[in-house]
């Protein structure tokens, strides 16, 4: 069968959660087989999953250990109320404007912590703040 625009899954009245289970499983099926997302060039989850390698993460021994010489780590962190931005078990004070928002902090790996090697961005991408990871407590 053809997906068309018009499929449609009809409501249904849950009797137990046992129910529920059984048909979100159909539910799941018939949603990546019939919804068509403009992100995905609109394809359904199915069509892009087909069309998409595979890629698996890395046995634990083949990771390297330690930091590289050289390149970037960027961690996305939620401010919550304290202003805290917590990375690599260390904490760093953030403007008040932040609280309640999410950030972006970029470690540069090429630069030593007196250069200043952190740079942490708002959520539109405008730079908050330039700190040194080695001064952090």
């Amino acid at each position: 069968m053809t997906p068309s625009t018009s499929a449609s899954f009809a409501p249904s009245v849950f009797r137990s959660r046992e129910h529920v289970a059984e048909r979100a499983l159909a539910f799941e099926d018939f949603h990546n087989q019939n919804h068509r997302y403009r992100a995905t060039g609109r394809r359904t989850p199915n069509e892009l999953r087909a069309a998409v390698a595979r890629r698996w993460p890395m046995a634990g021994d083949q990771l390297p250990t330690g930091w590289p010489a050289s390149g970037k780590v960027e961690f996305i962190r939620f401010i919550r109320s304290d202003r805290k931005l917590r990375i690599l078990r260390r904490e760093i004070e953030m403007p008040e404007q932040l609280a309640h928002r999410y950030v972006t902090a970029t470690l540069d790996l090429s630069l030593r912590g007196e250069q200043g090697n952190l740079l942490i961005c708002d959520h539109q991408g405008e730079l908050v703040m330039r700190a040194g990871i080695a001064a952090l407590r």
